[in-house]
Order: structure tokens, then sequence, then C-alpha cells
């Protein structure tokens, strides 16, 4: 179980770097970023991984997502901003650049929103409103792939149950350390 999750976790940080990649090439107008396939592979990836991560979750002896994924300092220091960055950016790319809108051929290049027509376009901005959309879409998909990739390396751990019996005071000694390394007070050989 624990190698499936590994795996699942090395697809999840590969998933993610190709999400980063995509949303940067997205600044750069780069054509191609706005296409069926791209979408197609990006929310495959993240539906082959829900299984997994949802196995991570249910593996779990804890109750809340704080304890399950028992943020560390430094992944702290990557999820919070990003995740504060990946809100920004839907909100503003989805909000400010789309006006609300979607992307469509009607009669010509038109923004829709709710079947109607927010903002008339010409074939460059439509172009931008696609790779706009495509900026949009990748906030979705590095949520989705950072909350995987969270709940797999936890979930990589052995639990409590699944360590054999002449190994669990080794077992948690390794778990009961503290950040510095240090066996805890209570775990310290008398």
């Amino acid at each position: 179980m624990i190698k499936l999750l590994g795996v699942a976790f090395a697809m999840a940080i590969c998933g993610l770097l190709a999400t980063v990649i995509v949303h940067v090439l997205t600044f750069r107008g780069t054509p191609g970023i706005a296409s069926l396939r791209v979408t197609l592979i990006f929310t495959a990836g993240v539906v082959l991984l829900s299984v997994p991560t949802w196995l991570a979750w249910f593996r779990s002896d804890k109750d809340t997502l704080a304890e399950i994924v028992g943020l560390r300092s430094w992944m702290a220091l990557i999820t919070i901003p990003a995740f504060a960055y990946i809100v920004f950016n839907f909100w503003y790319t989805g909000g400010v650049l789309l006006h609300g809108g979607l992307p469509e051929v009607r009669s010509g290049y038109v923004l829709v929103n709710r079947n109607k027509v927010v903002k008339v376009l010409d074939e460059n901005e439509f172009k931008w409103a696609q790779i706009n959309e495509a900026r949009r879409d990748t906030s979705f998909w590095m949520a989705a792939y950072i909350f995987a990739a969270l709940l797999l390396f936890h979930g990589m751990k052995p639990t409590k149950a699944s360590v054999l019996p002449e190994n669990r005071a080794e077992h948690d000694q390794h778990i009961d350390r503290d950040s510095s390394g240090s066996l805890g007070e209570h775990n310290r050989p008398r």
C-alpha cells in the first residue's frame, strides 16, 4: 500500500510541476496552451490521483485535515503562499481579465456568462481570452495536485496499525521526535 501511495505521490508532484509550467507559459501567450488536449490531460491526472488520495485520507487514524497532513513548517512555507496565489489568480483571471465570462465563438468572438454575451472580442482578444481561461483553470489543477501531494505524503508514513509489534517501540520513538530531531520527554530512555 505504501508503495502505491509513493507512486501516486510522485505522480502528484509531476502533475503539479507540469501545471506550474503550463501556468507560466500562459503569461508568455504560448499558442496551444488553451487546447482541449491540455485540459483533458490535467483533468485525467487529477481523477487518477483521486483514488490513492482518498485511500491515504481513510488510512489515517486522525480526524481533521490539519492532523492528517501534519503540516510541517517547510510545507506551510510552500502551501500557504501557493493557495493564496491560487485564490488570487482565480479571482483576478476569471473576474477581472475575463469579465466573469468564458470565450466562445457565436456569430463572432465573444465572452459569455450564463448564456449572456458580456463582451464582443476581436480575434487577438479572443486568443488571449482562451489563454486567460487556461491560466484560470491551472488554479484548480494546482490546488488539486497540492492537496493530493500533501495527503499522499502523509499516507506514505507507516501507521501504528501497520507496524509489526516487535518494531512498534522504535516506530513510536521515530514518530514522536520533535522538529529538532530529539526524542520527546516521555520517550527518553530511563
